[in-house]
């Protein structure tokens, strides 16, 4: 899928959202124990690429909850 061949696979790689992505990247980097990040905004704009590629190059595993499906 045309989606798949271009997505992002660095933070770097990440186009027109570089502020959002600084803060992301810091927020991580003083994150401690007990607390989250709820990221929120309109489809399609990066969230979850951004969360998902930040978290893997910090050496993270990301937990997604959506509001229709159960936590396992």
């Amino acid at each position: 899928m045309i989606l798949t061949k271009y997505a992002p696979t660095t933070a770097k790689d990440i186009v027109g959202n570089a502020n959002a992505v600084r803060e992301i990247t810091g927020w991580l980097a003083r994150w401690s124990k007990g607390h989250t990040l709820l990221v929120h905004g309109p489809v399609g704009t990066g969230k979850t690429a951004a969360i998902r590629l930040i978290a893997k190059e910090s050496g993270y595993e990301t937990l997604e909850v959506h509001p229709d499906e159960k936590i396992p």
